[in-house]
């Protein structure tokens, strides 16, 4: 009988699927302007339009979230997010929201997330970098 040597037991890291990264990204944006839709009403602080997150704690600048994700969209796809964009001055000016404004920004991140989640992990971060205020991204 040969004696078997015990391996010693090493957990592999974790590898979250680009799926469920482009859903952690996109799912607050896209859940916002669902309810904009069904209520009628923008959450707000302090007059300010926000993502509300992580159960009523954290506050994100929705205008802000919105024009970067147009800016990626643009960067990944060439094409200009429009209907982000203007939602997001919309939204910093309190005009009123048009039903064609709430339309075109859902149909941007739907076209989005179906590029984001075909993107490697390493092309997925160069285009948040290049497309990041941070950093030496856009300027």
């Amino acid at each position: 009988m040969s004696k078997r040597r015990k391996k010693k037991y090493r957990p592999r890291a974790a590898i979250v699927p680009m799926t469920i990264k482009v859903d952690i990204v996109l799912s607050p944006i896209e859940k916002a302007i669902d309810d904009i839709r069904a209520t009628g009403f923008v959450d707000t602080v302090n007059a300010d339009a926000v993502i509300v997150h992580k159960g009523n704690r954290q506050y994100f600048d929705m205008p802000e979230a919105l024009r970067s994700v147009a800016r990626l969209h643009k960067y990944l796809s060439g094409i200009d997010a429009s209907h982000l964009t203007r939602l997001a001055r919309k939204l910093e000016v309190s005009m009123p929201l048009m039903e064609k404004d709430l339309d075109g920004s859902s149909a941007e991140l739907v076209f989005l997330r179906s590029h984001l989640v075909r993107l490697t992990p390493q092309e997925a971060h160069d285009a948040v970098l290049a497309t990041s205020k941070r950093k030496g991204g856009l300027k």
